[in-house]
């Protein structure tokens, strides 16, 4: 085995000069070898990594059949329109209009905000409009420092 080695200008002329493995000094054929076994190493390790992403899935159970025909069923008995729901909540004729109006202009989130507030938050919707989904979008996340503190 022989390596291409740039040899100073005093020594046989210059230029490139092949020698052979016993030429080389040890401590660069130990970088050379404890390269190569670190980029072995670190293959194998990846490949182990892979292997064992690749069994626990393999193990992992999937849904049954039989939970996937319940859930379709479920499904298919419950279409019920939400927006009904909201509107048989308040038989009172004033909240009633009150929660069509809202519902024809924000219909998604009037319904998130009536399930967290209820009529009051319908009513602060009607008179805030934007601001009211901001204000409630504001403070229904939840923050990193709210949750950092016990």
């Amino acid at each position: 085995m022989w390596y291409p080695v740039t040899v100073p200008q005093s020594t046989f002329g210059g230029g490139f000069f092949p020698i052979t493995h016993a030429g080389i000094p040890k401590a660069e054929r130990i970088s050379t070898e404890a390269s190569y076994l670190m980029k072995r190493t670190f293959a194998l390790v990846a490949l182990l990594a892979a292997l064992g992403v690749f069994v626990k899935l393999s193990v992992k159970e999937g849904p049954t059949r039989t939970t996937l025909d319940a859930t379709v069923a479920n499904e298919a008995n419950a279409t019920v329109d939400p927006a009904e729901q909201l509107l048989a909540k308040y038989p009172d004729p004033v909240d009633r209009k009150l929660a069509e109006r809202v519902l024809t202009t924000y219909r998604q989130n009037a319904l998130a905000i009536e399930r967290t507030d209820g009529i009051r938050g319908l009513k602060l919707l009607d008179k805030l409009d934007l601001e009211a989904i901001f204000l409630y979008e504001k403070n229904t996340r939840p923050t990193s420092a709210a949750s950092a503190t016990p």
